[in-house]
């Protein structure tokens, strides 16, 4: 049947992407601790989970059973249809509801439940959510209709990383199981990863309301887990079974740079992957993205994690965007003044970075780093921001940070001051700096 295909598609498509992303460097070290939690949910991966603290009325199961029924009968015929191609996600815009993503949220719910896994209280879940999603589930008026729909039962966060995918078409696809699609449910505590919907069980003509049966992934279990309860053993599970990119995108995607481990992930990945050195793209989104409400968000949280662990990969790296947004070609994503900011940031923590240097002359933690300290001074641009080698006027970056005070980073106008006279070899008045 074209509904075991679909699922055969999607596990093997998981195997394969779980294999490969098994040699990332440095993801499962702190799984040793939890072992035994993490092993208890792989080893019943494949089997179905029964129901059991599920108590549904009959009408509540004829819901259930209808909509199953519907988007089987949905997903069937697109499956058969001329213009399939092979794809591992259905769209079931204009077929599916909010009642059918509701019942799923319920289904989750409870396979959650028969895994033991441990819920939090309704106010440490909204505050969790705003801690590292940065969604206000208790201000649902001032969220951006165009990232965040707001339904009775739940809210989902449709697409919020502008790449993927075109802002006209955004809305009409919510019912599309996008893997960045991300569902709130306030009622249940929960977080869920792509369209739920009683698609989730196994349901043949025998099955009743009594004798129901889920798919038991433990992907619900690990990303809850994770998201939720900030337990670092189900990090490790969801990076090493395919879930890398999932996991990245809470930075990507939510500007999310509280967690040191998932800072080296993704630092170290990047490292891993630059054989020919860091491309531009590399680095997108990894110091600087944009909030939910398209403001300009800098990933302060992951710069302090490489000023406190620093490396010379990570100095390249900040160097080399830093650089970046102060050429000609800067980011599109960011205005002008947008980019002096993260590159005054960047300028900023590398120096912190630098100032530590002395303490490691003549070992091999000795750090390189090169010429984005100085930028800012005049001698390395005329006026038209070109680089020179003749001494020149302040150039438009320090004039820029002057202009903002700063930008109220601590100590960072004596940095700025000590930086000018120390490189630029010339007189430096404070009134000048002021």
């Amino acid at each position: 049947m074209k509904r075991l295909n679909l699922l055969s598609l999607l596990f093997i498509a998981s195997t394969i992407v779980g294999c490969h992303n098994t040699t990332t460097k440095n993801t499962t070290t702190d799984a040793g601790s939890s072992n035994e939690e993490t092993q208890e949910a792989v080893e019943t991966n494949n089997e179905t989970l029964r129901l059991t603290t599920m108590k549904l009325t009959d009408k509540k199961w004829q819901e259930i059973k209808s909509g199953y029924d519907k988007l089987t009968k949905a997903q069937n015929e697109i499956m058969d249809g001329e213009y399939y191609e092979g794809s591992l996600y259905i769209n079931l815009s204009g077929i599916a509801t909010p009642d059918d993503v509701s019942l799923g949220g319920m289904i989750v719910y409870y396979k959650l439940k028969e895994q033991n896994y441990r819920f939090l209280p309704d106010n440490e879940y909204a505050e969790r959510i705003k801690y590292v999603f940065g969604i206000d589930l208790n201000a649902p008026d001032a969220l951006d209709k165009k990232k965040l729909k707001s339904h009775e039962n739940y809210i989902v966060a449709l697409n919020p990383n502008p790449d993927m995918d075109s802002k006209d078409n955004i809305q009409d696809k919510e019912f599309y199981p996008y893997r960045n699609h991300l569902y709130f449910f306030k009622k249940f505590n929960i977080c869920v990863m792509q369209m739920p919907s009683a698609l989730l069980l196994e349901i043949d003509k025998n099955t009743d309301k009594d004798h129901i049966n889920v798919y038991k992934s433990a992907f619900d279990y690990h990303w809850n887990n994770y998201i939720l309860n900030d337990n670092k053993a189900s990090l490790a599970w969801l990076v090493s079974n395919g879930k890398e990119m999932e996991v990245k995108d809470l930075l990507f995607c939510f500007g999310y740079d509280k967690d040191a481990k998932l800072n080296k992930l993704i630092l170290d990945s990047i490292s891993n992957n630059a054989n020919d050195g860091y491309s531009i793209e590399s680095l997108e989104q990894v110091f600087a993205g944009r909030d939910l409400n398209g403001k300009l968000q800098i990933h302060e949280n992951l710069l302090k994690f490489i000023q406190e662990n620093p490396t010379n990969d990570y100095v390249k790296m900040l160097d080399i965007y830093g650089n970046y947004c102060l050429g000609e070609k800067t980011d599109c994503k960011f205005t002008r003044d947008e980019s002096f900011k993260i590159a005054a940031y960047i300028t900023y923590y590398l120096k912190l970075i630098d100032l530590e240097n002395d303490k490691r002359s003549g070992s091999d933690e000795y750090l390189i780093i090169n010429d984005m300290l100085f930028r800012i001074i005049g001698a390395l641009e005329d006026k038209e921001g070109n680089q020179r080698d003749d001494e020149g006027e302040d150039s438009k970056f320090l004039k820029e940070i002057i202009k903002n005070d700063y930008y109220n980073l601590p100590n960072f106008k004596e940095m700025v001051y000590g930086l000018v006279n120390d490189y630029r070899n010339i007189g430096y008045s404070s009134e000048t700096v002021d």
